[in-house]
Formats: C-alpha cells, sequence, structure tokens
C-alpha cells in the first residue's frame, strides 16, 4: 500500500508542470439575434476561419491548445448544446470546458448592411481583454474582415500589445503632387523689375529635398515588420530551449527523489523480520518493486541531466 501511494504521489509530481503548462483557448460558435439573417453553415464557416486565426496566432509551441468543435461539445453539460453558448453565460460557459480564453463572433443587422462584433474572454477574471467590430453588405465581406482582423485579436493572449502596424505594410512608391503655391523661385532667377533694389533672398526648392511625412511613416511601419520577422524565430528558438530546460530539470528532480524513495522503502522492507511464509514474500516482492522503482527513478536522473546539458550547453 506504501508503494502504491509512493507511484500515485510521483505521477501526480508529474502531471502537474504538464496541465500547468498549456492554456486552452476555446471558439464558440458564432451567433446571430434573428436566425433568418444568416444561414446556421455561413456563420459556422466565420466561426471556422476563426479558429484558423487562432491556431495560426496561438501555435502549441508557445503552449496554447486550441480546443475543437467536437472537444467543445465533448465537455459541455448534457443540457447545453454549442450553440447556445452567448450572451452573459459566455464566461460561464468557458469555465465549464476549463478553457482558459473564450471567444464568439456575434452576427447583426444594421440597416442594409450586416454587422459583426468578436469578443475574447479571459474566464479566470471575467474580463473582456480584446473585441473588435466590422460591416458589410454579405458574408463574403464579414469573412474577410475576420481574416484580416483574427491574428491581432488573439495576440493578446501571449501577453503582447496588437500591433498597430499590419506585417504586410505596403509602401506607396508613387511620386506625391506639389502644392504649385508653395514654390519658390529657383536661384538662378532674376528680379523682375530693374528699380526693385531691394535684394531678395533666394532659397532652393526645398520640397525637392523633403520627404513626405506619410512616405516616413509607411517606411517606419515596414521596418517595424520587418524586425518582427527576424525577432521571431529567436524568440521561439529561445521558447525551446526554456522548454527543453523546465522538462530536463523536472525530469531530474523527479528521478532522483523517486530514487531516494524507492531506496528509502527497500530497505525499510528488507529490516522487517516476517512472521510467517506469508508476510515474507510479501516483503520479498515488496523490495523488488521498490528496486525496479529505483531502477526507473535512476534512469529518469540520467535522462533529465544529459537532456539539462544538452539544452544549456548547445
Amino acid at each position: 500500500m506504501r508503494l502504491v501511494r509512493f507511484v500515485l504521489f510521483c505521477l501526480l509530481i508529474i502531471g502537474l508542470p504538464c496541465l500547468a503548462s498549456a492554456k486552452y483557448v476555446a471558439v464558440l460558435e458564432t451567433v446571430c439575434n434573428d436566425s433568418t439573417v444568416m444561414p446556421f453553415q455561413e456563420r459556422q464557416f466565420i466561426t471556422n476561419v476563426l479558429r484558423a486565426g487562432a491556431v495560426k496566432a496561438l501555435p502549441a509551441d508557445f503552449g496554447f491548445t486550441i480546443m475543437t468543435r467536437d472537444n467543445i461539445n465533448a465537455m459541455l453539460p448534457p443540457d447545453m448544446s454549442i450553440e447556445d453558448c452567448e450572451g452573459s453565460c459566455l464566461v460561464e460557459t468557458g469555465r465549464n470546458i476549463s478553457a482558459d480564453y473564450v471567444a464568439q463572433a456575434r452576427v447583426g443587422l444594421y440597416g442594409e448592411k450586416f454587422t459583426l462584433t468578436v469578443e475574447l474572454y479571459e474566464t479566470i477574471s471575467s474580463k473582456l481583454v480584446s473585441s473588435f467590430t466590422g460591416r458589410g453588405v454579405d458574408a463574403e465581406e464579414l469573412l474577410g474582415i475576420v481574416e484580416s482582423r483574427a491574428h491581432e485579436f488573439f495576440l493578446i493572449c501571449r501577453g503582447n500589445e496588437p500591433s498597430p502596424y499590419p506585417l504586410d505594410a505596403p509602401v506607396d512608391e508613387s511620386p506625391k503632387p506639389v502644392d504649385e503655391s508653395t514654390n519658390i523661385a529657383p536661384p538662378d532667377s532674376a528680379p523682375e523689375t530693374v528699380e526693385d533694389s531691394e535684394p531678395k533672398i533666394l532659397v532652393p526648392r526645398l520640397y525637392t529635398y523633403a520627404e513626405d511625412s506619410s512616405m516616413v511613416a509607411q517606411k517606419a511601419a515596414q521596418e517595424k515588420a520587418s524586425a518582427a520577422r527576424k525577432v521571431a524565430p529567436a524568440m521561439a528558438e529561445s521558447n525551446v530551449r526554456t522548454t527543453l530546460i523546465v522538462v530536463s530539470a523536472v525530469t531530474t528532480v523527479i528521478g532522483v527523489v523517486g530514487a531516494f524513495f524507492a531506496d528509502y522503502y527497500a530497505a525499510d522492507a528488507y529490516d522487517e523480520i516476517p512472521d510467517n511464509k506469508y508476510q515474507y514474500r510479501d516483503n520479498l516482492n515488496d523490495i523488488r518493486l521498490a528496486q525496479n522503482l529505483r531502477t526507473v527513478g535512476i534512469i529518469m536522473g540520467a535522462v533529465g541531466a544529459v537532456g539539462l546539458g544538452f539544452s544549456i550547453f548547445f
């Protein structure tokens, strides 16, 4: 019985870091105040595109798990379907399915155009952490809005502020029109009349040397996007290395601690004096099991130490 408790304790230690490292994000079905405004198939496809944006913005390498439609349905209470999750129960639904973040899109009708509202909540605090809205004449335009905004929308889950510039900001290289009223006479121009004896200060055409402010802003956006692309691979490599170090360290500690306690139980069982042959057989089985667990602990400690050294020095 003591060995069983020990094994369960080791499994608990191994499982806790794995459970704590992953964050779950659920994208619920797109809802509509009036089901006749937009067919269910179109709303479902909007949900699929929004979920695909979550997968791209929150990859598994960063410790995120995007819940599928089947996962959500399986974890909902028996009397609730995924189509019923909306409004005030959105955060509560996220808690029921053990999601850290829950997102949902809502389609409405304003005038002759469709409206789109997408919200992201943190379930532990019930806070609205991200949202965006849009309008379109049909579902195709709403889909385009979701595709263009979904990546930035989910980045807040990683603790990053959404970038004010798109990653592929185009730079307008076309020449800008010049206001003729601001042109200054060239240096080689002469006074129109001889009688005008006052000297004139001749200034070069300044507009030929100054850059338009909008082009400067666009170039700054392009440089910022380029820097983000260069930093992203380094950040990913750093996260992988950090994860490997943590996993190796935890494996080493669990292996060493497990080997120590297994050796302790083996010695304790060996010191017990049996009263009969049945108790002797039980003690012998406990000793063998403890020795096997000690061997497993030593192997885990060695593997974790090798992984720790590899992740640090290579």
